[in-house]
């Protein structure tokens, strides 16, 4: 028991009585008070760090939009200098003109950023894959009015034969698609009924009047392969009056009477006034397997694929996940083993429909349907 009395003359004098219990509970209480306080006070304090930290944040992400938007805005200039430089380049190859001195490195400086990275400084992709791909225009994408009664030229085989009935514009990829008019299979789908694609072409010429020919499809400068990269071998080009023959390809998957019809005809001593010129040149070319194509064109469904690879068609076509995307009809041009390339389509679920034009074998999907309209 606490004894003491009240304050009187200006000094303590005190009389109280308190138990030891009620002390206790008086000293826990005052305790605890202390704690609570602090607790308070940092959950305050913390709240306005966070404000600032909100507003700082918000201010950031401002930032960075702004830089996004001015890295896009750069990346296209970049994309058409890298484009420009290379159909330039392709076209004076093409007539066998060298690039005039000083030109080479003023191109090159073009070349860092490209359609093919996507804004990406070339240490960040394989350099050899630089500026070759062209995307079309949004005004030539959309200036397109189906109407194939006003187009004379004969129709493909695929047309004819497997989308005749269809409403709407498909999807295409050509590989060795050549200047994109000639022999080509998609030329009438892409110019007369306003189908859009994919379309491959390693030949320097051939692509610089591709890029012309076909101003509404997505214009590949390189080859299908097996991987990506620098090929492993260099790329012969085979013309005839400085024309494309569509004998070009790498002479590994050459089988032996293709090599010897090339050589004889390349090796065979020009007379004057010969009616026929053939000549062969090697080149280096940028490879690409068909999965990078399609995945970085979001292509989820091929409705017409035109394979013409010169005997590399099996390997190219078992780089390709099938699971990925969904393809109605291939059109291969088979110069390698028929058999091994029918087994491998038919293990993915196509089945051979018909031969033509000696060499060209045509595979349909079990779920294709000539009766739909492309999606």
């Amino acid at each position: 028991m606490y004894r003491g009395r009240g304050i009187a003359r200006g000094r303590f004098d005190w009389d109280l009585e308190l138990s030891k219990p009620a002390v206790a509970t008086f000293l826990f209480i005052l305790l605890s008070l202390v704690p609570l306080g602090s607790y308070f006070y940092m959950h305050r304090t913390l709240a306005r760090r966070y404000a600032l930290l909100e507003e700082h944040m918000i201010a950031e992400m401002k930032e960075v939009t702004k830089l996004k938007q001015d890295v896009a805005s750069f990346a296209k200039v970049r994309d058409t200098l890298s484009l420009t430089s290379s159909a330039l380049k392709a076209a004076l190859r093409s007539f066998g003109r060298p690039l005039p001195a000083g030109l080479e490195d003023a191109l090159q400086d073009g070349e860092g950023f490209s359609l093919a990275s996507g804004g990406q400084t070339t240490a960040d992709l394989n350099a050899t894959q630089q500026g070759y791909i062209r995307v079309p225009s949004e005004q030539a994408a959309g200036s397109c009015t189906p109407d194939g009664s006003a187009f004379t030229e004969t129709r493909p085989y695929a047309w004819s034969n497997f989308f005749k009935a269809w409403k709407h514009p498909g999807v295409f990829v050509e590989l060795g698609a050549g200047d994109g008019e000639y022999r080509s299979p998609t030329y009438f789908l892409e110019r007369a009924l306003c189908w859009t694609g994919l379309l491959v072409e390693p030949s320097d010429g051939e692509f610089a009047k591709l890029l012309t020919n076909r101003p509404r499809s997505t214009a590949v400068h390189g080859a299908a392969c097996p991987n990506d990269g620098e090929a492993k071998e260099r790329f012969l080009e085979v013309t005839l009056n400085g024309l494309w023959t569509g004998w070009s390809g790498f002479p590994s998957h050459f089988d032996p009477a293709h090599s010897q019809a090339i050589n004889e005809r390349t090796g065979r001593r020009q007379e004057g006034g010969a009616a026929e010129q053939w000549a062969a040149r090697e080149a280096d070319v940028a490879c690409f397997r068909l999965d990078t194509l399609l995945r970085r064109q979001e292509l989820r469904r091929v409705d017409f694929m035109s394979v013409s690879v010169v005997g590399a068609e099996l390997e190219v076509l078992q780089a390709m996940n099938f699971e990925e995307v969904e393809v109605g009809v291939i059109e291969v041009d088979v110069s390698g083993d028929e058999h091994a390339l029918a087994s491998f389509l038919a293990s993915k679920g196509f089945v051979q429909h018909s031969t033509h034009s000696t060499r060209a074998h045509v595979f349909l999907h079990r779920n294709f349907s000539s009766t739909s309209e492309a999606a």
